[in-house]
């Protein structure tokens, strides 16, 4: 519309630019609401993409002076509607207009992971000369160089501009073997011209970045009609094949007979395409549809699909259903809205679906995420982070009034105490939930200078609203937002959100009286407190976020959400379950630093080297000793006993205490690197960082990895996770101002607008009673 209004003289360029900066916000919000990973923008800036590069709108705004309007169709749709084409008058031809230049407007909006980018053919430009005839004074080989150069520049800015993936809309395909008569470049036998074309672009880049470059092919999907549906794929698939593209987005939901079609793509798609490996989306969801498919039909789609097609070499996708053109009517559907909604749903529910295959059956290619004739696209390497589509609400340390949860709600409440709440919800950010933290009400917040970040320093992939808690319409917000979460993160002692909670405590404290500390710390000196790490982040940040996983599962089964109640005495006394064990067994029945794995042995220590520094030793095994004697330069001859008997293990620490003193740190590096002596160095945190030390995810899932850390690129390795890596990686965190991007997470969550559903009053939020602001003066 805001296009149509533009053409229309009823509003300015800037009002139509803020109306296209709307619409791909959307865009990309939703496309990360459905779990994707990598994030598109729909295409929504270019009122034509089959002419972006050279008109502005369907009005003809910014046509050059080479061009005119009367060109040939490309495509006639079976109700009848057509789309025209320019037609070249004169050389050269010259993009106005590269993806890329609407790719940097929105690559801002993608807060969670990469984008890719869609860009037009050099088939469909192809149709810009004339069928017959030369243009005068510009040969169509002139043309076709023009064309290619063109080409390669429209995709290289947009790897250039960031984009993760690009791919090429050949929606024009299918119609290369259609023979209407109606449209005569349909009955030319253009399609080898086509994939010469193709091939004449590609060639230009190397097969790492071809590894990126797709082929989108469809029969169309404009105003919920195709144009090309009745075209046997068997026309088209062995000559697309040919293209090296790495690759190939394929409609295949609303074909017939789906199984021929994967037979043959199994049959003819390519191991080795010029130095890549192709692979084949198969479209498993058809958006021209308003009925939605289930996960479970989408995942033995891709299931029967994995018969016939390699499964390095099978992907997911969506057939196409939106209009590449501004208008875009959906009778099918009643409107482009509702269409919209659906088309989104249909993604989550692909995304589930191809997790569930995943989950049958290992397949580990890219997981596709498509949606659209060139209008939302996605590309992820693997499925979406495990957690991604929980919503999560952490309460921050702000001593909030009483609050009523009610347990019947089907979401999981977790205590945890004010540092392990934070490290919980970390956990579940990284492996993709979405977290809305709970901060106190600030007198800057949620203006245009926010206020300075809190000291919780744990807060990547996370949002804030400011609440003001002491009002009863700000209990009311939270209220509100309470049902439609999966998880409550409590940060306080069991009982204080219930103001029935027993005494205070930290985590000294609670491993105390749990009975690990005892366990910690050397021969006859007191026992030693490690950091925080053992009760907050072990006991109980860890441990909490096993205890949500859990009732996570169990909600599956019973459909019912339950307390999750983590303390820091249970669980760090359940880590030292091995310790506590061997109390009554040599491993551990002596006093504290005098046994095998708590600083007593000599074998299992750290020593200081000459320059201040230390090595570890762990050389437990006969073999692994050995190879320690080795390295230090020590005759077993020497040693003043067998290894095992204890009498012996003071002057044999002294040995090796005199030894690693004898050379620095580095020396012993260099001696013991590549050997199984079990001899490491310490190294401190500075030094790594200094060291480009790769910060990864936890745990690593095969088929969906955590969210990265580091920074690289989207397509990384399994180990080091999916997207593009956060700022700071890992080493610094620049906190949460109360506040930030918290409105954007109710809009997202809720469909809420700030002055409808909520105000903001004395620095916090506050809900509305029926659009109206309880504390308006009237």
């Amino acid at each position: 519309k805001a296009f149509a209004d533009y053409d229309a003289g009823k509003i300015s360029l800037s009002d139509l630019q803020s109306e296209q900066d709307k619409a791909a916000k959307d865009s990309v919000e939703r496309m990360e609401a459905t779990g994707s990973q990598l994030a598109t923008d729909g295409e929504q800036r270019a009122s034509s993409f089959a002419t972006y590069p050279i008109i502005d709108t369907l009005g003809g705004a910014g046509l050059a002076d080479n061009l005119k309007a009367d060109g040939q169709y490309f495509a006639i749709f079976d109700d009848g509607h057509h789309r025209q084409l320019p037609r070249l008058t004169k050389g050269p031809l010259k993009y106005r207009t590269y993806a890329s230049d609407y790719f940097k407007k929105s690559k801002p909006y993608a807060k969670k992971c990469g984008m890719k980018q869609a860009v037009i053919a050099p088939s469909m430009l192809y149709l810009l000369y004339p069928l017959d005839g030369e243009v005068e004074g510009y040969p169509k080989s002139d043309f076709v160089e023009d064309l290619v150069n063109e080409c390669e520049k429209d995709i290289r800015t947009c790897f250039d501009a960031g984009a993760a993936r690009v791919s090429i809309d050949f929606t024009e395909g299918r119609l290369a073997a259609k023979n209407d008569k109606r449209n005569p470049w349909t009955g030319a036998h253009l399609l080898k011209t086509f994939v010469d074309l193709y091939n004449q672009v590609l060639d230009r880049f190397s097969a790492a970045e071809r590894k990126n470059i797709g082929i989108h092919t469809c029969p169309g999907g404009d105003c919920d009609s195709v144009h090309s549906f009745d075209v046997d794929y068997h026309e088209l698939l062995p000559s697309m094949f040919q293209m090296n593209a790495g690759y190939f987005l394929i409609q295949l939901a609303s074909e017939k007979d789906k199984e021929k079609v994967y037979k043959e793509i199994g049959e003819t798609i390519r191991k080795d395409a010029n130095g890549v490996k192709q692979v084949a989306f198969i479209g498993v969801v058809n958006p021209l549809d308003p009925n939605v498919e289930t996960p479970e039909q989408i995942r033995d789609a891709i299931l029967t699909a994995s018969k016939y097609i390699p499964t390095d070499q099978l992907g997911a996708t969506d057939d196409c259903g939106f209009s590449p053109f501004s208008i875009d009517v959906k009778p099918k559907h009643g409107s482009p809205d509702f269409a919209r909604d659906i088309a989104f749903w249909k993604i989550s529910n692909r995304v589930k679906g191809v997790q569930m295959a995943r989950n049958l059956k290992e397949l580990i290619p890219l997981l596709q995420i498509y949606l659209g004739y060139a209008t939302l696209h996605t590309m992820v390497a693997v499925a979406p982070p495990p957690l991604s589509g929980l919503r999560v609400l952490e309460f921050a340390g702000l001593a909030p009034g009483k609050l009523s949860l009610a347990t019947e709600l089907n979401i999981s409440r977790a205590a945890a105490n004010p540092s392990q709440g934070p490290f919980t919800g970390l956990l579940l950010a990284d492996y993709g939930a979405d977290i809305l933290r709970i901060d106190r009400a600030h007198p800057s917040a949620h203006s245009s200078t926010p206020p300075p970040p809190t000291a919780d320093l744990l807060t990547r992939h996370k949002s804030s609203i400011a609440v003001n808690l002491k009002t009863p319409a700000g209990i009311d917000l939270v209220k509100s937002l309470v049902p439609t979460v999966d998880i409550v993160i409590d940060p306080f002692r069991p009982g204080v959100l219930e103001n029935t909670a027993a005494m205070a405590g930290h985590d000294i404290n609670y491993i105390a009286v749990s009975g690990v500390l005892a366990l910690l710390g050397r021969k006859n000196e007191k026992p030693y407190a490690p950091a925080n790490i053992m009760g907050d982040f072990a006991g109980g940040g860890a441990m909490c976020f096993m205890g949500i996983l859990l009732a996570l599962l169990a909600r599956e089964g019973s459909g019912l959400g339950q307390v999750v109640e983590a303390n820091m005495v249970d669980g760090s006394n359940y880590l030292a379950s091995m310790p506590r064990l061997g109390l009554r067994h040599p491993i551990w029945d002596r006093p504290r630093g005098d046994n095998l794995l708590d600083g007593g042995c000599p074998y299992y220590d750290t020593y200081e080297t000459r320059d201040g520094k230390f090595m570890s030793v762990g050389a437990l095994e006969p073999q692994f000793f050995a190879a320690l004697l080795k390295g230090l330069d020590i005759d077993p001859a020497s040693l003043p006993g067998p290894r095992e008997d204890r009498d012996t293990w003071p002057a044999l620490a002294d040995l090796f205490t005199r030894t690693f003193k004898s050379k620095a740190r580095a020396e012993w590096e260099a001696i013991f690197d590549g050997t199984d002596a079990c001899c490491t160095p310490v190294l401190t945190y500075p030094e790594l960082e200094r060291g480009g030390f790769d910060q990864r995810p936890p745990v690593t899932l095969k088929g969906s990895p955590g969210i990265a850390i580091a920074d690289g690129e989207n397509d990384r390795p399994a180990a080091e996770g999916v997207g593009i890596g956060i700022e700071g990686e890992g080493w610094v965190s620049k906190g949460l101002p109360p506040g930030k991007d918290g409105e954007e997470k109710l809009a997202k969550w809720m469909g809420w607008i700030r002055g409808r559903q909520y105000d903001l009053v004395d620095g916090g939020l506050v809900k509305m009673e029926m659009g109206r602001n309880p504390y308006a003066k009237l």
